[in-house]
């Protein structure tokens, strides 16, 4: 399976059926982590429709009702490799896994 990007690298791959196993391991070690604080979470983006050519980085967002609830939850998400980047679009925060080259999911927490 093709998962991950280098940082600043734009590469569109066929639809791979590992992408969906992918985004539901990750919805499941999120929703163990944050419990009851998150009120979603989806595998959204171009990787969740099955069939098409894609950036093979796994988009996720997860619906809190503050972003404050995520941030209690960043040192555990840290530990996970769940890294914190800071605010992506105003009032969205950003988490990834991956490393300064390589990322491999973008996690977004919206309110």
């Amino acid at each position: 399976m093709i998962i991950g990007l280098r940082r600043g690298t734009v590469k569109l791959v066929e639809h791979q059926e590992g992408w969906k196993e992918a985004g539901t391991k990750c919805i499941e070690l999120l929703s163990s982590i944050l419990g009851e604080s998150a009120v979603a979470i989806e595998h959204v983006g171009s990787t969740a429709i099955p069939g098409i050519h894609a950036k093979p980085i796994i988009d996720i967002v997860v619906g809190v009702c503050s972003l404050d609830d995520a941030m209690k939850y960043k040192d555990e998400l840290a530990f996970h490799k769940i890294i914190f980047l800071g605010e992506d679009n105003p009032g969205q925060l950003l988490f990834i896994i991956g490393d300064d080259d390589i990322r491999t999911h973008h996690i977004h927490f919206v309110p």
